[in-house]
């Protein structure tokens, strides 16, 4: 009949109304509690990988100050780098920018050298010769000894691990290097171009001779030893280092000094800049050329 007709219908609408406030209300509390969740895991992924970097970091800073013996062997050419930075740039400065030594200050008025970026450049170098007597990152991966094992076996890449090192090794000769770049543009007060420049070079050779470090490292690592100190003092990677960093540093003297003689300081200061920046290019080809040595250790 028609009211059974009406009865039904009106039951059914009312059924399906209460079905669809039901299932609205708790899917809109669903839904947005699945986005979070969802919000959550990504923002946990996220974080985890830019975690794995920060706990390389750590792990390398964790390493270099448990052992006092590291600390006191690498410390040695950042502080001499500012104390004999700071006396050299007063001495020059109380001398009027003369060296004391006749001939060189005849030599420089005869060669009409601007004596001021010459010192600049002289500097430059000295800082990284100084700076370049220890780098941590010529044995930190031998440090690593029987636990490289479980750094090779987390699911970090090797790009990461050479990375960690490399920047660890760079904040911390490359904030002595600023300081001292600093400290001889403040007594020295050299023109604005001579002080960019010198700040290029001593920001960009750490960071050169950090990747040379590791480099030196990867191909003569010391992974059995009863003690550190064997590594550290004894280690044939941080001998090598020392010899390529100083031939190096010797080659970059020479370049600004005939650069410098042959057309002015100026461009004797960008020969500089030019060869730090293809040293840093090469050494980091180099480097990933020969990182397949690091699986075989």
């Amino acid at each position: 009949s028609i009211l059974n007709l009406f009865i039904y219908v009106i039951s059914s609408l009312i059924i399906l109304f209460i079905y669809i406030t039901i299932v609205s209300k708790y899917f809109v509390k669903f839904n947005s509690l699945e986005k979070e969740n969802i919000q959550k895991k990504t923002k946990q992924n996220t974080y985890r990988q830019k975690n794995y970097f920060v706990s390389l970091l750590s792990k390398e800073l964790k390493m270099y100050t448990n052992i006092p013996t590291f600390i006191i062997n690498t410390m040695i050419g950042p502080i001499l780098s500012v104390v004999c930075i700071t006396i050299m740039s007063n001495f020059i400065v109380r001398n009027n920018y003369v060296f004391g030594l006749e001939k060189l200050d005849q030599l420089l008025l005869d060669l009409n050298v601007t004596v001021k970026e010459f010192v600049i450049g002289l500097l430059g170098v000295s800082i990284n010769m100084i700076l370049t007597i220890s780098q941590i990152s010529s044995c930190s991966i031998s440090l690593e000894g029987k636990s490289l094992g479980i750094t090779k076996s987390l699911p970090i890449s090797k790009k990461d691990i050479f990375s960690s090192k490399i920047i660890f090794n760079y904040l911390i000769f490359g904030a002595f290097s600023f300081i001292s770049s600093i400290l001889v543009i403040v007594i020295l007060k050299p023109v604005y171009y001579a002080s960019i420049i010198l700040l290029l070079l001593c920001l960009l050779n750490p960071l050169s001779f950090s990747v040379i470090g590791l480099l030196c490292n990867l191909y003569l690592p010391k992974l059995n030893y009863s003690n550190p100190y064997q590594v550290v003092k004894q280690g044939l990677s941080v001998l090598a280092n020392m010899i390529v960093s100083l031939v190096l540093n010797i080659f970059y003297l020479g370049l600004f000094i005939a650069i410098t003689i042959k057309v002015n300081a100026l461009i004797g200061l960008l020969g500089l800049l030019v060869i730090s920046i293809i040293t840093f290019a090469i050494s980091i080809l180099v480097l990933k050329k020969e990182s397949y040595r690091f699986d075989s250790l």
